[in-house]
């Protein structure tokens, strides 16, 4: 049966909503309607932002020993734009986010197989978590970074493993690189994901490349200034150690409380099933 003109607009209109730029499109509305609602609010800075305005006055290669700069560096620069104040902190909020999001379809489209509606989906999911629909939107600062970070890390993984080219290299290493630079946090997120990544033969096979070689130069060149600026202080790297082990303890007892509900789950399952239906019993 042929298609009429009205089926391939509706089509086409699909595409594109379910797309890269329907994605940032539907995120840039949202944000500048949260920024336009906060700004008429109170022009007064963040929860979090008053400490960072302090520090970004001046463009350092680092600050605190422990604190990652990569955040600060940002707002240093969009307050050489805007001046210093609230808007930079919005805008640099809210441009995280959308980045986020365009990596978390990207992601998600690649790994689905190309299927954009529920990689549509998975971006409309972050609405679901409490820290991002909520408490975004009161304070966060660095790991606001940190979760730009992630997202773009895996996808540039995602995409190493489709591709394995060189410039597939250097985008992953350009992205471990910043990472490196927002949280304390995302080492503990790097040495995860590429121990999951070494459990994939194709993921595995194009990590012991000789060109992964690019991926850490790349890296060590980005983050190689902070990090010897943080070994001269007196606190040496071993400042990133404290946020490292609190971060690795709250995972654990995350990933335990998470065991002993889902194991409880499914002894509950397991019980209304044997009771609901006899006929399960024998096989319980």
């Amino acid at each position: 049966m042929e298609r009429t003109a009205d089926d391939v607009a509706e089509t086409t209109s699909k595409a594109g909503f379910y797309s890269l730029i329907g994605v940032l499109g539907a995120v840039l509305i949202y944000s500048a309607l949260h920024i336009t609602a906060r700004l008429i609010a109170s022009y007064n800075l963040g929860e979090d932002d008053p400490f960072d305005a302090i520090l970004t006055q001046t463009l350092a290669l680092g600050y605190i020993p422990g604190r990652l700069p990569l955040y600060d560096w940002l707002v240093w620069l969009l307050g050489q734009v805007t001046g210093p104040g609230a808007l930079r902190f919005q805008l640099l909020k809210y441009g995280l986010l959308t980045a986020t999001c365009g990596f978390i379809f990207l992601s998600a489209r690649r790994v689905m197989k190309g299927d954009a509606v529920w990689a549509f989906l998975s971006v409309e999911a972050l609405a679901l978590i409490y820290q991002i629909s909520w408490r975004f939107h009161e304070g966060f600062t660095h790991p606001v970074g940190a979760m730009t970070a992630v997202a773009a890390t895996f996808w540039a993984l995602t995409r190493l493993g489709d591709g394995g080219r060189a410039r597939d290299y250097a985008v992953l290493g350009v992205c471990v690189g910043l990472g490196v630079l927002t949280v304390p946090t995302y080492w503990i997120y790097l040495a995860g994901l590429i121990g999951a990544a070494f459990l994939q033969p194709a993921l595995r096979a194009v990590l012991k490349r000789p060109a992964i070689v690019l991926s850490v130069s790349v890296a060590m060149i980005i983050a190689a200034p902070h990090y010897v600026w943080l070994a001269a202080t007196p606190e040496g790297l071993g400042a990133l150690l404290p946020h490292m082990v609190k971060s690795a303890v709250s995972v654990a007892a995350d990933f335990s409380l998470s065991a002993v509900f889902l194991g409880l789950s499914g002894r509950f399952a397991a019980n209304c099933a044997y009771y609901a239906e006899p006929r399960c019993r024998a096989g319980l």
